[in-house]
């Protein structure tokens, strides 16, 4: 009985570092089961590779943008890069098909003791840190755009005299607060929102009968 004992106790401490938390071990689920499928990867993730070209290629063409950007004034480019970051995360569809995906597991799911609140929960985190990195990186660079911005000295490179056609536009501290707040807070705030819509439409119109991942994936 001792050495049964000891046994026991050996194996607790070995498997230790192993246990995670019911959420923690759904969004793992979750995430492998992406990275599992590269169909799921190159449709629901589209998205998020735009979004990080684009901060990259924003970066590499920055005196290009910011020519392009003279007419619209320093005071619209938090609301540009936050419109360029909507329209890519539009394209992101990880929650929708989501659902539709457990038809083939959903027993398995059933049997575990975890609430369908945890595992609904589970699925919408993985949007939020898949879009969490990439979102960042954009805003990231709309701010240093925002903060670098000087339609005046780039106007004088190109041409000083449609310096009159320029909006004239002064800006205080709380606007470049406002603006980079804007740039942070609401590209990810979007993010949650899409990704929560996606979840209650997966859960609206839900697909468990199909034969081909991508089939569903698609429909997603």
């Amino acid at each position: 009985t001792s050495h049964s004992t000891a046994r026991i106790r050996y194996d607790a401490q070995k498997h230790r570092g192993s246990v995670r938390s019911v959420n923690r071990a759904l969004l793992l689920r979750e995430n492998t089961h992406l990275l599992s499928s590269a169909i799921y990867l190159l449709n629901a993730c589209i998205g998020l590779i735009f979004l990080v070209a684009g901060a990259v290629i924003a970066l590499v063409k920055y005196d290009l943008l910011a020519q392009s950007l003279v007419l619209f004034g320093a005071d619209l480019i938090p609301a540009i890069f936050c419109g360029m970051a909507a329209m890519m995360l539009a394209m992101v569809v990880l929650t929708p098909p989501s659902v539709s995906l457990e038809a083939k597991t959903l027993w398995q799911l059933r049997a575990m003791p975890v609430s369908s609140k945890q595992i609904l929960l589970a699925k919408w985190k993985l949007h939020l840190v898949w879009c969490g990195i990439p979102t960042t990186l954009l805003s990231a660079v709309g701010i240093v755009f925002f903060l670098r911005f000087d339609a005046a000295a780039i106007v004088q490179s190109l041409d000083p005299t449609l310096a009159a056609l320029l909006p004239q536009v002064t800006l205080t501290a709380l606007d470049y607060l406002a603006g980079i707040a804007a740039l942070v807070l609401l590209p990810q705030l979007f993010s949650a929102v899409m990704g929560g819509i996606g979840l209650l439409l997966g859960l609206r119109f839900p697909n468990l009968s199909w034969t081909n991942e991508a089939q569903v994936i698609k429909q997603g």
